[in-house]
């Protein structure tokens, strides 16, 4: 049973990295950096991969890696009481007869240090079932996994740890002859433990009806393993939150929230011009019947309710109002619960998005959600593009085998077309696959040494059907008015010949 960890204080905690082992598809130790080229904490980290190479692998081992405290074990406390009874004079040889300890192991000098720290373990420790366990394990009657994550505690996004900054815990496990034989917690100790702020987000999100009582949604991590992916009703939410702002006239944190929740709108959407834009009915009519229509959307084109946009449109802003509310219930004593701590992990966020929400997402929440750390996979080159002055990695297979680059070879301020087709992506071309298909035809052709009179009259047809191509030229609006005027000057140079 998930319980919901108690409000965050300060020192924050980050991910730092994030190490695997035999889960799933992956084999040999990999390791994802979560910090960028400098060694920073990095505040955006875009994994891009294939379909099916374990992207939303990554990302769920993360979630489940969520530090809790760990209890005492038995034998820890039988130690602490010894202790108490051997400063209260009692001799040891009775207190090792009485508690089955040695004497050697009353004789070990405490570390106060270690005494003194908070133990704590994986949110994944807290599995009932072995095979909940299994499922993660990959294939094989003989197996020796792990997985563990190294946090950084007290340190700010774009800052870079120190070795006494970090603290690692994970899980070990075992198969032998195909039966699970270990599954043990690898413990950390803090000074001081503040539970981590983490939401997760799956690639099937969308926003669900009427579900603000739904007692699952509250774990904030759901979103990422349930197969139904629901987000909490945006226009629920935007009813509930006005109208505790109406209650408090328009004043306090229910309306301090509103407004910025109703400004990172009209900046993530398109077509939304000012947070004005998003208008909030009330629940019911001037002549006291139900108001089935709670928020607009005005629009260039008009007005439009919420549940009439576009998929893209509700899945955004759903997902916006989620993560804000989310964020106002777990920091209630903040004055300013966006910019408090956080860790959101969100597969493929490229999600329903147009190339130009795509381009401008990580600057608009990195700037709302300023002390956030962002874990999100993607398929886009324009995400790709806009991450590489953050951090960027790519899961690809190489003779066989799966395996995370952190450091990508990459170059900034390439073109979208170039990344497309760099090892990012491993696209063959920026031209069609037909188009492509007509330039391998026609080279190997020209590479016969003997060629029949079929072959020549399919090169003469690929010659002439190729040469409409446009020329190799860039991007720009200038090129493109420059290769207007140069097809003109040839079509002039040939009517005066």
């Amino acid at each position: 049973m998930y319980t919901m960890p108690n409000k965050i204080k300060k020192p924050a905690m980050y991910f730092s990295s994030l190490e695997i082992k035999n889960i799933k598809c992956f084999g040999d130790v990999q390791t994802l950096d979560l910090k960028d080229s400098t060694g920073a904490i990095s505040p955006w980290t875009l994994i891009l991969g294939d379909n099916g190479i374990g992207k939303t692998t990554l990302l769920k081992c993360l979630a489940w890696m969520t530090p809790v405290e760990a209890p005492k074990k038995e034998e820890d406390k039988v130690m602490i009481a010894a202790k108490k009874l051997i400063k209260a004079g009692i001799a040891i040889e009775t207190i090792s007869e009485t508690t089955g300890l040695t004497i050697e192991e009353l004789n070990l000098e405490p570390n106060d240090e270690d005494e003194s720290k908070v133990k704590i373990k994986p949110l994944m420790d807290d599995f009932e079932e072995n095979s909940e366990y299994e499922k993660w394990l990959r294939l094989g009657d003989d197996i020796e996994a792990n997985i563990k994550a190294t946090f950084s505690n007290g340190v700010s996004l774009k800052k870079t740890p120190t070795p006494v900054d970090l603290v690692m815990i994970g899980m070990d496990f075992e198969k032998v002859n195909g039966e699970l034989k270990k599954v043990d917690p690898i413990i950390g100790g803090l000074a001081e433990f503040n539970s981590l702020n983490l939401f997760a987000y799956g690639a099937s999100r969308h926003m669900a009806l009427k579900n603000f009582d739904k007692n699952e949604l509250k774990n904030p991590t759901y979103n990422l393993f349930s197969d139904s992916a629901d987000l909490y009703d945006a226009e629920q939410l935007l009813s509930i939150l006005d109208t505790a702002s109406i209650r408090k006239n328009r004043k306090g944190k229910a309306t301090k929230l509103l407004k910025k929740v109703k400004q990172i709108l009209s900046d993530l959407l398109p077509d939304i011009d000012n947070p004005d834009c998003i208008i909030i009915h009330s629940p019911l009519k001037e002549d006291g019947s139900p108001n089935h229509i709670l928020v607009e959307i005005q629009t260039l084109y008009g007005k439009v309710a919420l549940n009439n946009l576009s998929l893209g449109y509700q899945t955004m802003l759903a997902w916006m109002v989620d993560l804000a509310l989310r964020m106002l219930w777990r920091n209630p004593d903040s004055s300013n619960p966006l910019h408090e701590p956080a860790v959101v992990i969100v597969d493929e966020i490229d999600l329903h998005l147009h190339p130009k929400w795509q381009r401008k997402i990580r600057q608009d929440l990195t700037y709302h959600f300023k002390n956030t750390q962002f874990i999100c996979t993607a398929h886009s080159p324009f995400m790709a593009q806009d991450a590489i002055i953050e951090n960027l990695c790519v899961i690809n297979q190489t003779e066989g085998k799966i395996r995370i680059e952190n450091e990508p070879n990459v170059v900034k301020g390439w073109r979208i077309g170039q990344i497309a087709t760099s090892d990012l992506f491993d696209i063959p071309s920026e031209r069609s696959q037909s188009i492509e298909d007509d330039i391998n035809k026609r080279r190997s052709i020209l590479d016969k040494q003997n060629r029949s009179a079929k072959d020549e009259r399919d090169l003469k047809l690929l010659n002439a059907k190729l040469a409409k191509l446009p020329v190799n030229i860039s991007d720009s609006k200038e090129d493109l008015r420059l290769f207007e005027k140069l097809e003109k000057m040839s079509e002039l140079f040939e009517s005066k010949k």
